[in-house]
C-alpha cells in the first residue's frame, strides 16, 4: 500500500447490490491489520451468505483512521459476485475515490475468497479461521508482498480476477462504523461496545428517509408471506399465494422486473420489525428457536432496552403513523397509505398492535389495502370477524395489551367499528364470486356468530 509511517489502516468488506447499495445482513464487516509497516496486511475472515450471482458485489475499501478528523479513504475496489461464485484469489489495484492531478496510483489489494458447499461447512472453516489465527511475521508479510507486487507486475495493464469491463463501484454509501455494527462481521475485541441498530438503519446507510406507505402485520405470519403481501401491493394484486410462489422458486428477477413495469422499485414501506430498532427492546430475549427449529443466539449488544416510556420505539405506533402522515402530506408528493399483510389464518385479527393500528389509520383517514394469501380463506375470516373483540386479543407483553386498551373507551364500539372496517375493506373478497349485498355479508357474520355461541 506503501502507506506512510504512523498511519492506522482499515479494510472494510461488503456486500453491495446493484447501485451500491449495501446488504450488511449478507456478511462483512471491518478488520484492523495484523501488523503494519508500508505494507499492512488483514487476516480476518469473513462469512458471507446468499450472494445472488449477477447481481450482487463485494466491496473492499481501505480506510486510514483519523483520530482528529473524519477517516480518511485510501482506495477501494468492487468485484461482481460471478467472478468469485467458484473462488478466487484476488490481485488487484485499488482505485481512489477522488483520482490525484498529479497520476498518484493506488497500491495492489490480495484477498483470497474460497466457495463452499454448504454453509455449515463455510461456518465451520470460518471459526477455525478465527481460533487458530496468529499474527504474520514481518518477514512473511514482505515476502507477501513482493511475491503479490512481482505477479501484478507479470499482469501489467490488466485487472487480475475480474473483468476489465465490469464497472467499479468507487465508494460504499455505508458509514464504516455502522456497517461494523450492523454486521455479521463484528470483531471479538469490540463485542462489548457494540451498538444495536435498526435494519432500515443499516441498509440505508444511516440515512432518514420518508416511507409512503406502512405495513400492518403480525409476527407469527411467514417472513415470505409479509413480503408477498407488500409485492402484491406494489403490483396492485388482492392476494399474494402467487407471489408467495414466486418467492419460494426464487423467481426475483422476474419479480424484479414486475415492479419496474409497474414503477415501483422506489416506492418506500414502513414496516416495524425492520424501522423499530429490535436492539433496543427484545434482541436479548428472543425464542428458543425460529419456525424451522434453529436455535436462535441471544444479541449480546450492549444497546439500552426500553420496553416503555419515552424512550421506547415499541409504543409509538399511532404517533409514528401521525407524523408520516403530515410530513408526507407536507412534501405534496404523496398521501400516506397502509397496507395490511393478512395471514393464512387471518390471526392478525388477534394481535392487539394490529388491530389498533386498523382502527388509528381509520381515524385519521389513511387509504387503507388489505392484502389476503387466497380466496379459500373466506370462511375462516367470516369466523374470525364474527369473534373479534379487542379484549381477547393477544400481545406478546401484558404491559402492551393494557397500554392499548386504555386507550379504547368503549370496547363494544371498537369492535364493531373494526368489524365494519374489515368488511368494508374485504367486500369483494368474502363475496366469494356470489352476487351479495353488504347487508346480506353482516347477515352471514351474525349466523356464525350464533352457531359459535351455541
Amino acid at each position: 500500500m506503501d502507506l506512510m509511517s504512523g498511519s492506522d489502516p482499515y479494510c472494510v468488506v461488503s456486500v453491495q447490490g446493484p447501485c451500491a447499495v449495501a446488504k450488511p445482513w449478507k456478511g462483512g464487516g471491518l478488520t484492523s491489520c495484523v501488523a503494519n509497516d508500508q505494507n499492512p496486511v488483514w487476516e480476518e475472515a469473513f462469512l458471507l451468505e446468499d450472494l445472488y450471482r449477477g447481481e450482487d458485489s463485494l466491496h473492499l475499501s481501505v480506510w486510514n483512521r483519523d483520530s482528529l478528523s473524519s477517516d480518511d479513504p485510501i482506495g477501494c475496489l468492487s468485484v461482481g459476485a460471478e467472478h468469485f461464485w467458484q473462488g478466487l484469489n484476488l490481485v488487484q489495484q485499488l482505485q481512489f475515490e477522488n483520482p490525484p492531478k498529479d497520476g498518484e496510483c493506488c497500491g495492489w489489494l490480495y484477498a483470497s475468497i474460497t466457495a463452499y458447499a454448504s454453509l455449515e461447512k463455510a461456518k465451520e472453516a470460518a471459526h477455525i479461521i478465527q481460533t487458530s489465527r496468529t499474527p504474520r511475521s514481518r518477514s512473511r508479510i514482505t515476502s507477501l508482498w513482493r511475491q503479490t507486487k512481482s505477479h501484478s507486475s507479470s499482469h501489467a495493464g490488466e485487472d487480475v480476477g475480474t473483468d476489465a469491463d465490469e464497472p467499479t463501484v468507487i465508494q460504499s454509501c455505508f458509514p464504516a462504523s455502522k456497517l461494523r455494527c450492523a454486521s455479521r462481521g463484528i470483531l471479538s475485541e469490540e463485542r462489548e461496545d457494540m451498538k444495536g441498530y435498526a435494519y432500515a438503519t443499516a441498509v440505508n446507510g444511516g440515512r432518514a428517509n420518508l416511507a409512503s406507505k406502512m405495513v400492518t402485520h403480525s409476527w407469527r405470519n411467514k417472513f415470505s408471506h409479509l413480503l408477498a403481501a407488500v409485492l402484491a401491493d406494489a403490483l396492485n394484486a388482492d392476494k399474494y399465494d402467487e407471489l408467495a410462489q414466486s418467492l419460494a422458486s426464487r423467481q426475483f428477477f422476474k419479480l424484479t422486473e414486475a415492479l419496474r413495469k409497474k414503477g415501483q422499485l422506489d416506492v418506500r414501506y414502513w414496516i416495524c420489525a425492520f424501522s423499530v430498532n429490535q436492539h433496543t427492546g427484545i434482541c436479548a430475549s428472543p425464542p428458543p428457536s425460529d419456525s424451522t427449529g434453529y436455535a436462535i443466539t441471544p444479541c449480546c449488544c450492549s444497546t439500552a432496552k426500553h420496553f416503555s416510556g419515552e424512550l421506547s420505539e415499541m409504543n409509538k405506533f399511532d404517533d409514528m403513523m401521525a407524523y408520516l402522515k403530515d410530513t408526507l402530506s407536507a412534501t405534496g408528493k404523496a398521501r400516506f397509505e397502509q397496507v395490511v399483510a393478512m395471514e393464512a389464518d387471518f390471526s392478525l385479527l388477534t394481535r392487539v398492535w394490529c388491530l389498533a393500528e386498523l382502527v388509528e389509520a381509520r381515524e385519521i383517514h389513511l387509504p387503507q389495502a388489505i392484502k389476503i394469501h387466497s380466496a379459500a380463506a373466506r370462511d375462516l375470516c367470516l369466523d374470525r370477524l364474527a369473534q373479534l373483540d379487542v379484549r381477547d386479543a393477544e400481545a406478546s407483553f401484558p404491559s402492551d395489551k393494557d397500554f392499548v386498551l386504555g386507550k379504547i373507551h368503549d370496547p363494544e364500539a371498537f369492535n364493531k367499528d373494526l368489524q365494519d372496517l374489515v368488511l368494508h375493506r374485504l367486500h369483494s373478497f368474502l363475496q366469494g364470486g356470489r352476487v351479495c349485498t353488504a347487508a346480506a355479508i353482516v347477515d352471514e357474520v351474525v349466523l356464525a356468530a350464533f352457531s359459535v355461541a351455541i
